[in-house]
């Protein structure tokens, strides 16, 4: 399963959230294109860290065993390969087996409902906006 989908989403829509609050002109943002790649920590975290958005997006999700009890919680440390807790598991247990390419339009769907301020509670996108506005800034569009 390619997280591209998701993250081409929902960084276009950050950038639009910061660009078009806060850039001193006139600005288009352009959908995302990012290279294919695998699911891993940092994208199965943006995606599991807002439960209503996975419910609103994400038809035939498993959310009875979702282990989060806040969007930090996603991040904690322990929360290593084998524990239970691991986003990219829960991201499995919730998509279910065979996930394949009939999840990435609810993949695309799920970037555009998430809470962008509650993805701000998680250390490993409070780091990237930052970078992101940082650069943003550097190359005069903030």
């Amino acid at each position: 399963m390619s997280d591209a989908p998701f993250l081409s989403a929902l960084i276009t829509r950050q950038l639009e959230e910061l660009l078009l609050t806060r850039a001193p002109g006139p600005v288009s943002v352009h959908m995302c294109e990012l290279a294919d790649r695998m699911i891993t920590g940092s994208g199965s975290a943006e995606a599991v860290a807002d439960l209503e958005a996975i419910r609103r997006s994400i038809a035939g999700a498993k959310l009875a065993a979702y282990p989060y009890k806040n969007p930090a919680a996603v991040e904690k440390a322990h929360n290593g390969p084998e524990h239970p807790a691991y986003a990219k598991r829960v991201w499995q247990a919730i998509a279910g087996p065979g996930h394949g390419g009939v999840l990435n339009d609810s993949m695309e769907l799920l970037a555009q409902h998430i809470d962008l301020e509650l993805l701000s509670q998680l250390p490993s996108y409070q780091r990237w906006l930052a970078d992101t506005e940082d650069a943003l800034k550097t190359k005069g569009f903030l």
